[in-house]
Formats: C-alpha cells, sequence, structure tokens
C-alpha cells in the first residue's frame, strides 16, 4: 500500500516525510531507554542494596547518554538527507513507498501480537504481585509463630523482605524471557536486559537463602537443644552448639560464593574464574567438617577416659591428663589430614609433600634437639604419671598446683596466681605433695627454763584443736617428736601431722595459731619465730628442710638461729 503524498511540491513533500521518519525514529530509542530504566529501577527497589543502588544509577545515566547521542544521530541524519534530496531535486516519496512495502504486514502483526503478550504479562504481573504479597505475609505469620524462632524477628522480617524482592525480580526476569522475544528487541538489547536481570536475580536468590539457611540453622539448634539437652546425646550436642557462629558464617560464604560463580559463568571473558567457586567451597566444608571431628572427638575422649570421678582422685587425674595428651595429638592430626585434603582439592600433589615432610621432619629433628627432648620427657612425665593436673608441686624455686601437662611444656601457678611454664627437658628434680599424704613439721622454739612436759601437752592439745577443725585434711593426731636443737635463744621442740595431699601451707599456720592460744592459756612463752618443714614421706621417716633453706613464692619460712 503506497503512502499518500503529503503535497504536490517535492520539496514540501520530502520536508514533511523527513519529519515523520525522524519521529518515528526519536520515538523508538526514547521508549526503550523508558522502559529500560523502568525495569532497571523495578529490580534495584527489589534487591534493596546500596551497592545495587549505585551500580543501577550509573546504569541508568548510560542509557540516558545512549538515548541522547541516538537522538542526535536521528536528527542529524535526518537533516542531511533532507538536503541532500533538495540539492539534488531528488524526491523521497519513491523511497518511503520501498520501505513500507519492505515493512511486511507480518512484521506488523508480530509487533502488535508482541505488544498483547507484554501487556497481558504485565496485567499477570500486578495479579501475581497481590497475591505474592498474601503469601508472604501469611509466611511471616507462621514464622513468627514457631517458637523455635522467637529470638530471631530481625531475621523474620529480613526474610520477608528479601523474599519480596526475589518475587518482583523474579517477576521481571519471567516478563523478560516471555516479552522479549515476542516483541524482536535486537540481541544487544535483548543480552542487556538478560545479564542485568539474571545478575539482579541472582543476587536476590542468594540474599535470600542465605536468611533461610540462618533461620533453619536457629530452629535446628532450639529443636536440638530441647530434645538432646537430657539424653545421652545432650554432651555431645552442647560441643557442637559452639560452633553455631561459625556454621552460619560458612553458610552464607558458601551461598554467596555459589552466586558468585553463577554470575562469572554469565560472562565469556570471565569464565576462566568460574572453577575457584566450587574449590573454595569445598575447601571451606572440608575446613568445617574438620573443625565438628575435632570438637566431637574431645568430646569422646573426656567422656570415654575422665569419666565423672572427682578431680581428687589420682586415677581421674590421671586419665583428665591423657586426656589433653590425647586430644591435641588427635587435633593436629585431623587438622593434618584436612590440610593434605584441601591441598589434593585445589590440585596439589601431596605425594611429593608427604615424601618430602618426612626428611623435612628428619632434617628438623637433628636441628631441633631440645624441642626432641623436650617432648620425649613431656611424654615419661605423662605416662608415668609423674605429674598430673591439679597436683601441688615444688619444681626449682616455684611452687604450686599443676595448670596443665602438655606434650613439651608444663605450667605451674603458684600461690600468688602466676603461671610458670617449664620445658619438659629442663625439669629435673619434682617435689609433689599429692602423692598418698604429706607430714606437715612445725618446729616450736621456747624458754630455757619451759617446762617440757607442759610443752608437750599443750602442743597436743594445739593438735587435737587443729584435728576437730580440719577432719578432711587431717590423717593422724599430731606426734611430738620431741626436741631437737638446744640453742642459746630457746629450745626447739618439733611437732608433726600426717595430712591428705596437696598444698601443705595452710595447715601448719592454723596449727600455730592455736599452739599459741594454747600457750596463752597455760602461760606458756615462746622464745623465737617458728618454722615449717614439710616432709613428703611413703614410710614415716622424717626429712625436713634445714635451717636457712627459702620456700617458694608466697612461702612463710623463718630461719632458726645457729646452734652454738
Amino acid at each position: 500500500m503506497p503512502l499518500p503524498r503529503f503535497s504536490p511540491d517535492t520539496v514540501s513533500n520530502n520536508v514533511a516525510l523527513t519529519v515523520v521518519a525522524t519521529t518515528i525514529l526519536l520515538l523508538a530509542p526514547l521508549a526503550l531507554t523508558v522502559f529500560l530504566r523502568w525495569v532497571v529501577r523495578q529490580a534495584t527497589q527489589s534487591v534493596r542494596s546500596k551497592t545495587v543502588e549505585s551500580a543501577a544509577e550509573q546504569v541508568q545515566k548510560s542509557l540516558r547518554l545512549v538515548a541522547t547521542v541516538l537522538s542526535l544521530l536521528v536528527v542529524v541524519a535526518g537533516c542531511a538527507t533532507l538536503a541532500i534530496a533538495i540539492i539534488r531535486d531528488i524526491d523521497l516519496h519513491p523511497w518511503a513507498n520501498r520501505l513500507v512495502e519492505y515493512a511486511s504486514v507480518r512484521t506488523g502483526q508480530d509487533l502488535l501480537r508482541g505488544v498483547g503478550i507484554v501487556v497481558a504479562i504485565g496485567i499477570g504481573w500486578l495479579a501475581l504481585r497481590v497475591f505474592f504479597k498474601s503469601l508472604l505475609d501469611r509466611i511471616e505469620a507462621r514464622l513468627r509463630s514457631v517458637a523455635a524462632l522467637q529470638s530471631q524477628k530481625e531475621e523474620i522480617t529480613l526474610f520477608r523482605e528479601r523474599t519480596g524482592g526475589l518475587g518482583n525480580v523474579a517477576f521481571l526476569y519471567g516478563l523478560h524471557r516471555l516479552g522479549s522475544a515476542s516483541l524482536g528487541l535486537p540481541s544487544s538489547v535483548h543480552w542487556l536486559l538478560d545479564t542485568i536481570l539474571y545478575v539482579l536475580l541472582v543476587v536476590c536468590v542468594a540474599r535470600a537463602v542465605s536468611v533461610l539457611g540462618v533461620l533453619s540453622l536457629e530452629g535446628l539448634d532450639h529443636v536440638g537443644a530441647t530434645r538432646l539437652e537430657k539424653s545421652a546425646f545432650g554432651v555431645y550436642y552442647a560441643s557442637i552448639r559452639k560452633l553455631s557462629p561459625l556454621a552460619k558464617r560458612i553458610l552464607e560464604a558458601i551461598i554467596h560464593l555459589a552466586a558468585a560463580t553463577l554470575v562469572v559463568r554469565q560472562f565469556q571473558t570471565l569464565e576462566a574464574f568460574a572453577p575457584y567457586g566450587p574449590r573454595i567451597i569445598r575447601l571451606l566444608g572440608t575446613f568445617f567438617a574438620a573443625r565438628v571431628l575435632a570438637e566431637l572427638i574431645r568430646v569422646v575422649l573426656v567422656e570415654a577416659f575422665a569419666g565423672k570421678k572427682s578431680a581428687e582422685d589420682e586415677t581421674s587425674k590421671h586419665r583428665v591428663t591423657l586426656v589433653y595428651l590425647l586430644q591435641s595429638v588427635i587435633t593436629y592430626v585431623i587438622y593434618f589430614g584436612a590440610c593434605l585434603i584441601m591441598m589434593d582439592q585445589v590440585g596439589i600433589d601431596t605425594k611429593p609433600f608427604l615424601a618430602g615432610a618426612g626428611i623435612v621432619g628428619l632434617a628438623v629433628g637433628l636441628g631441633a634437639q631440645k624441642l626432641v627432648n623436650d617432648m620425649v620427657s613431656g611424654f615419661f612425665i605423662l605416662f608415668e604419671g609423674h605429674l598430673l593436673k591439679g597436683d601441688y608441686v615444688r619444681i626449682g624455686d616455684c611452687e604450686g598446683v599443676v595448670d596443665s601437662v602438655q606434650l613439651r611444656v608444663t605450667m605451674i601457678r603458684d600461690g600468688f596466681g602466676r603461671m610458670f611454664t617449664f620445658r619438659n627437658g629442663d625439669i629435673g628434680t619434682i617435689i609433689n605433695f599429692s602423692r598418698e599424704y604429706v607430714h606437715a613439721v612445725v618446729d616450736i622454739v621456747v624458754g630455757l627454763d619451759a617446762n617440757l612436759n607442759e610443752v608437750f601437752d599443750a602442743l597436743k592439745e594445739a593438735g587435737k584443736r587443729l584435728e576437730e577443725a580440719h577432719r578432711s585434711r587431717v590423717l593422724d593426731p599430731l606426734v611430738v617428736r620431741g626436741v631437737t636443737q638446744i640453742a642459746q635463744t630457746g629450745i626447739v621442740v618439733r611437732v608433726a601431722v600426717k595430712l591428705t595431699p596437696g598444698d601443705p601451707d595452710p595447715i601448719p599456720r592454723i596449727l600455730r595459731k592455736f599452739t599459741k592460744e594454747v600457750f596463752d592459756e597455760r602461760g606458756i612463752e615462746l622464745a623465737n619465730a617458728t618454722q615449717l618443714a614439710v616432709v613428703v614421706t611413703k614410710d614415716g621417716v622424717e626429712n625436713g628442710r634445714g635451717a636457712g633453706n627459702s620456700r617458694g613464692a608466697g612461702s612463710e619460712f623463718l630461719a632458726l638461729p645457729p646452734a652454738p
């Protein structure tokens, strides 16, 4: 069907045709730009991310720039065409008729059909948005009513927002996939729309699934704590429960890495980086599995070896000490195996590494003889039971409670709370006050004119008071061992009390207090200060500390005056 002429005059008709064609060509990019900006705005509002909104703003600026440049080119092309036609006296009407004939009726029908499909999809989208919003409201109300999620109201609200955004982007993506082909959009425009909406869809899915994963972990945690807390598996679940924050972070990292991998595969230029996402996911999974396994084995060892016996029981203390060693060794083995698995996952051959590790280990063993000496000494200290966790010992000038015995070092905390660390290879003589029993020996100095029989009776009375006050520590009645020295300042009388294993310091101090009270009641005067000597023995043989020996930090030893 030929076009009607706008004017009999050729120039006027050319001007009219140029204006109409230029107007149509200006409206097409303008409509396309408005449509693209609307799609981008709807998608970014659904995502609600500052980073995405900033990127969308840049995209909209680029679209405005492209539309402006295209409009200028169309106007310039129209003016140039009209000028050439006027100068050369060319009639543009035949050219316009051929262009209209080229645009077949089928093309127009396809265009109308595409527009109809888009309008129908748009109406359906609006209806689905209303239904989807109602569905999300019901889901949110149901989640808030779950007892296990009462402490996760903020996460539920966040899940509601992100799921709503996911629905909007999904509807836009469906609209694009169904309508772009019908509209016959250029391939470049189709690719741009497809890429933008696909990336936004993947981001929305990742954000919604990450929140859903956190909510699922919280629900499982609540159910596990409720049903397993009082069961035989309660102690195992309690140990794993401590890893809940780590599990949440790793789950979020895995979800976002999977999303990043899908986005990277959308671009051919970035396809080379796509395999790294699954590798990192496998590394994270291996690390978390190793962490869970180490924690479970730690609890299994405690339950199997330590049991529920009292910490004062020597066998129990021996088991507890060995448990710390086994936990340390097995943890190192688990993490070493996990490292080998992770190296294999990233494509590193572990066989040369293991072969080289043996040679390097031999070289290190020869070069680090002190380290080997410490570990061997620690091995014998642990398995021969010289030191156990909770023992009261003296090593060199340090005296205190054994805090931990490890394969390389031993740590002791003294009475002032200071922690002393000894290399096991440097430990020589060990005085252990926590084996079977100890003797607390106290020297009392009385005047030269004192009646020794009265002194002995008074000391026995002080011993009775001590036994009544501390029945849990005193094993046998106080024994007066007699006169050990006669000096210029007075007579030294030694008494001994058999005690349960442990720190003997409090008992001699209390004995001095009772001795002073009894002496005051009976009019017996002390000639000088007292001296404490603690004896560790199995047969009752006295091994007193000589005069002038100093006690460890926090102790009070006073030297006796020298004999004349």
